[in-house]
């Protein structure tokens, strides 16, 4: 892979943003993502509604070229709401069926669905249940989870194959693994919650075998033709915990097992500040993980790359893109906001979103998500 070595600004040029192009095997109108935004849609037992269908419809009307879901438990214990959408039985499948049905209805829109388990970063678990996780390291406002154990851990990884599964047979083009942001894959991977001294501890390679085992099980399981990514903490913003410089080893093992992308983004409960940040309010405020995503390409990495963090503007993501910086860009609020915020970027380049970064979108807990201004 050629390796980038210039990284200059590139002003206005946007035409890269919003040309066609491909990754992981699928076809996009553009290169702005919808980077995975809790819905909070579903009912008890996780089956999502019909505005969970509206809300990804309205995205594929407003013009982005790849929606991610959000994130949808593997087991009922890892859910992080009661209204979190699940993925853990067949009984959730046609509804997601017809959410699929429905974007592919906009030609050159794709969707992804992330799938994801909270580990020790839940304040709730259903009756009967408890909250696992790989060491007993509890989470701010949140339940003290027990230490898994060998026969939980192996049930865990079933959970994510069998969910990835479903995400296929629901009709979606690939699936995301969340593995950032302080959930059960980062859990393992961060020595900040990860105490083990057991094959799933310690070293680098033992932090990642939970997630290793899951991607080369998915991968045997649906073949090389259904994408897998993963969303990923460049680091967690605390002592003791995940740094770029093990992030960035970890990457480039994970490229070993298959794996087809990474979104890149960073932080945990413990720095939950450094996940949605507030106030930014122009281009040099944007793509703040920008910097974790150069090291990746300066070094050769082979597999596409997506970029989060606060992103406003064409004016920036369209420098990213055309700066190699990255392969896709990922917008979160914004586009709860406005759905439609891609084609309205696309006409007029210079605009940016009135989105103030208040987060009140992320932290309320009753009814679908949605912006409060």
């Amino acid at each position: 892979m050629q390796r980038i070595r210039d990284f200059k600004p590139v002003g206005m040029d946007t035409r890269g943003l919003f040309s066609p192009c491909s990754f992981f095997g699928l076809s996009f109108n553009n290169r702005l993502a919808r980077s995975a935004t809790a819905e909070r849609c579903a009912d008890a037992q996780g089956s999502v509604g019909p505005e969970y269908v509206s809300m990804h419809q309205m995205l594929a009307q407003g013009g982005v070229g790849l929606i991610i879901t959000g994130h949808a438990y593997v087991s009922p214990e890892g859910a992080t709401t009661p209204s979190m959408t699940g993925i853990h039985n067949n009984t959730v499948i046609p509804r997601l069926k017809q959410t699929t049905d429905t974007v592919h209805t906009y030609p050159g829109v794709k969707i992804i669905m992330q799938i994801n388990h909270a580990g020790r970063q839940t304040p709730y678990v259903p009756e009967g249940l408890h909250a696992i996780a790989p060491s007993v390291v509890p989470a701010p406002k949140c339940l003290v989870p027990s230490e898994m154990s060998d026969r939980e851990i192996a049930d865990t990884i079933d959970r994510y194959v069998q969910a990835a599964e479903r995400v296929k047979a629901a009709g979606f083009d690939g699936v995301q693994l969340h593995g950032a942001h302080g959930y059960l894959i980062s859990q393992f991977v961060s020595p900040y919650t990860n105490r083990r001294t057991d094959d799933f501890g310690g070293s680098i390679k033992n932090r990642l075998r939970f997630v290793t085992e899951i991607i080369t099980r998915i991968k045997r399981s649906l073949g090389d033709s259904f994408p897998v990514l993963i969303k990923w903490n460049s680091e967690d913003f605390v002592p003791q915990g995940l740094s770029q410089d093990q992030s960035l080893a970890m990457v480039f093992a994970l490229q070993e097992t298959g794996l087809d992308g990474i979104e890149i983004s960073g932080g945990i409960f413990e720095s939950s500040a450094k996940i949605c940040r507030r106030h930014i309010k122009k281009p040099e405020d944007e793509a703040y993980y920008a910097g974790f995503a150069k090291r990746l390409k300066q070094d050769g990495l082979g597999i596409p790359v997506i970029l989060a963090g606060g992103f406003r503007s064409a004016q920036k993501a369209g420098e990213i893109i055309s700066s190699g910086i990255a392969d896709l860009v990922s917008f979160c609020r914004p586009l709860i906001r406005d759905p439609a915020l891609p084609d309205r970027l696309r006409h007029n380049p210079s605009l940016r979103s009135d989105c103030i970064s208040c987060n009140r979108c992320l932290l309320q807990q009753d009814g679908p998500t949605k912006c409060w201004r």
